[in-house]
């Protein structure tokens, strides 16, 4: 009788330690686009890319719980921006974004935005997309580029769907990451598509985070610099991106 309550004792307690452990665990939903490879995107049902193992690095060993959350782009901004979700990834820092996100320190990655044709097309730079069909994603920097140069660009809910649009003779030309381009050309075998001309704009894409949550930002930031520091950046990096797809620019 005696080892019976001892047991019930110490499941009691071990209970309670458990409790208290979770409850000062920090939930943090993370939102990203499910179509943004090599940074974001879903594989086998999983989350995966380079921002996802960036993002892991960052929290470990914290008592940190990610929730992943893959959705349309689009709907990642209006979820960050309304606080249904904590953070986001890929986004380039902007005047008007400020103004609605807070960002991490240190950038993510480099954003490279170029302009993508095929060989049946005689396009070269940005002035050659004058009256022609030009896509891109829709609620991107992409597409805000394209605006600001006067250009009205038909748009896609993902960068996969444009390109294949211009592999399908759908459009004259596609607007948008380099990397994440070159990626889905690979992935779908999307041949003849390559970039033309140098990048419309180099950039750097962060972490953004709802506005005036600091503790978040905060965690990120250490983290950031912590893994910078250590080597860990580096590694993940090289094991994204070492090994890109090779494809001559068309100068």
């Amino acid at each position: 009788m005696k080892i019976f309550r001892y047991l019930m004792i110490l499941f009691f307690l071990l209970y309670v330690m458990s409790a208290a452990a979770l409850a000062q665990t920090k939930t943090y939903v993370y939102a990203f686009d499910h179509d943004y490879p090599p940074y974001t995107f879903m594989e086998k049902g999983k989350p995966a890319g380079f921002d996802i193992d960036i993002m892991t690095a960052i929290f470990k060993g914290k008592d940190v719980n990610i929730e992943y959350k893959p959705m349309q782009w689009g709907d990642v901004q209006e979820a960050l921006r309304q606080g249904r979700v904590h953070v986001t990834s890929g986004m380039a820092k902007g005047e008007e974004r400020k103004k609605i996100y807070d960002f991490s320190q240190l950038p993510v990655s480099e954003l490279r935005i170029s302009i993508f044709t095929t060989s049946r097309s005689n396009i070269r730079n940005l002035p050659d997309l004058t009256d022609k069909k030009v896509v891109t994603q829709r609620g991107s920097l992409y597409q805000k580029l394209l605006e600001r140069k006067g250009f009205k660009p038909d748009l896609y809910e993902t960068e996969s769907e444009a390109l294949v649009a211009l592999f399908r003779d759908k459009a004259d030309a596609f607007v948008g990451t380099e990397k994440t381009a070159l990626y889905n050309i690979r992935k779908y075998n999307l041949k003849g598509i390559f970039p033309v001309g140098d990048p419309l704009e180099v950039s750097s894409i962060y972490y953004a985070v709802k506005k005036g949550d600091a503790d978040l930002l905060a965690g990120i930031n250490e983290g950031m610099q912590r893994i910078k520091r250590d080597g860990t950046y580096d590694r993940i990096y090289r094991l994204w991106f070492v090994e890109e797809l090779s494809t001559q620019r068309d100068q």
